[in-house]
């Protein structure tokens, strides 16, 4: 088989994730704005260190080249979906509303959750036949928290109110 420069170990497990990883915690700190208000350099300074650091192990860089196919489909999938949501709308500046927001957020982060958890072997671990019992203990913890957050956040807006 010819390997390419495409398909070389190189690019795929160390250039690709430095690059991915630099961009991301860039990105994040020059919108959060964590470190300083507009100081790019610091910010260019601890995202190319970082990036360095994980890519120097091959774990952080597995579980990159595990993640970056699916997290590709699912931006495609995303935008496929706001193109067609705008046509839809037909106006000429397309928003969504609130609703619609909050559910694809919800969606979009139990997503990057799932991919992390099956990236990382977290999900292999938890359904092996000798932990089975503590993966079920944890579903149904986290649906009873669910429900719990819901519960207050649905309780909390009051209702109907009369006036």
């Amino acid at each position: 088989m010819v390997t390419t420069f495409f398909s070389s170990p190189f690019l795929v497990q160390v250039l690709l994730p430095f690059v991915i990883l630099f961009l991301v915690i860039y990105a994040i700190l020059q919108k959060t704005k964590i470190l300083s208000g507009d100081n790019k350099t610091l910010n260019v300074v601890i995202s190319l260190a970082l990036s360095i650091i994980a890519v120097s192990f091959a774990y952080p860089t597995d579980i990159i080249t595990r993640i970056i196919p699916l997290f590709a489909v699912t931006i495609v999938i995303v935008l496929v979906l706001m193109i067609i949501f705008a046509f839809a709308e037909g106006k000429d500046k397309f928003e969504l509303n609130n609703g619609i927001k909050y559910a694809i957020w919800g969606i979009a982060g139990f997503a990057i959750l799932a991919m992390v958890i099956w990236a990382s072997g977290i999900w292999t671990y938890l359904t092996n036949k000798t932990h089975s019992n503590l993966l079920w203990n944890i579903i149904f913890f986290i649906i009873i928290i669910a429900v719990i957050i819901v519960a207050s956040i649905g309780g909390s807006s009051g209702g109907d109110k009369k006036k």
